[in-house]
């Protein structure tokens, strides 16, 4: 037991559908219960049950990008105007729905575990675990993560934005949807902004975001408390006219640990057309 929790980072829980396995336990291929008492060499192994728990999401054969993929990790590029799950009981269109049809059709067990998340309007890279133990790694670990954005204003150099982000009272939030704000009292953040080149016709700067925390609108409510919205965020900034039904926010490079072999994966997904229009043709922000 205390091999499996402490080295191994197994959960009570998951230790539970292990036990529910017939051959959740094993050292060195014979089937043993969390009571044995192991040696040095000994070779440990688990097989989950799968979950219990049913998911009401359709799945949907449908166009995905997927950027890698191993038994534990998969991500994938999120288009823009894609949500993440089904907003309401039925509806089509979602990640989520995507993902669970190219897992059914590999063969896999068919589990959402989104480790990263984008808003609507946001495209780029989208880690998910392929299991529940997968998940619980990664959420430990924190994957590095990083973005590429076009953010009204002049951004002159690097800075790191810390600002505690609440969530707006319930009576804004059901006016215009959900709302964020940098305040007293709210959840810690931290993000790192580094300006790239500023572009003279969108009197905007294209910079480089790295954030430590995973905050909902996080890049976006801290880019436009300091005055520079992000370029076609109509929620916090205004839209742009060159760009239809996104923001000019992209998920273009992510850093993780592999959770069974130790390996640093990292994937990179370059500016999407849209974005690349932006700039000219000279300007290379993928560095």
């Amino acid at each position: 037991r205390e091999v499996i929790a402490q080295r191994m980072k197994v959960s009570k829980r998951l230790m539970k559908r292990c036990k529910a396995h017939p051959q959740g336990i094993m050292v060195n291929g014979e089937r043993r219960t969390v009571r044995y008492v192991v040696q040095a060499g000994d070779d440990i192994s688990l097989a989950m049950a799968p979950s219990q728990e049913e998911s009401d999401i359709i799945h949907e054969e449908r166009p995905l990008t997927v950027v890698y993929e191993d038994d534990m990790l998969l991500v994938v590029d999120k288009p823009p105007g894609v949500t993440m799950f089904p907003r309401r009981r039925g509806e089509r269109g979602s990640l989520a729905g995507a993902v669970l049809a190219h897992l059914e059709k590999n063969g896999e067990a068919c589990n959402f575990h989104p480790v990263s998340r984008l808003d609507i309007g946001t495209s780029g890279l989208v880690l998910l675990a392929k299991n529940s133990f997968a998940a619980g790694q990664l959420s430990r670990q924190r994957a590095q993560k990083y973005y590429q954005c076009f953010a009204f204003g002049r951004i002159a150099a690097p800075m790191h934005l810390s600002g505690d982000i609440c969530e707006a009272s319930e009576a804004l939030r059901h006016a215009v949807g959900p709302l964020f704000y940098v305040g007293e009292g709210g959840k810690a953040c931290s993000t790192y902004v580094k300006p790239l080149t500023y572009v003279e016709p969108l009197r905007a700067t294209a910079c480089w975001v790295r954030i430590d925390t995973g905050r909902r609108h996080q890049i976006r409510v801290h880019l436009a408390h300091i005055g520079c919205p992000i370029c076609g965020d109509y929620l916090y900034g205004r839209e742009l006219p060159e760009l239809k039904d996104r923001f000019a926010l992209h998920s273009a490079r992510l850093r993780c640990v592999q959770p069974v072999t130790g390996k640093t994966v990292e994937v990179v997904e370059p500016l999407p057309e849209e974005l690349k229009a932006l700039l000219t043709p000279s300007v290379c922000l993928l560095t």
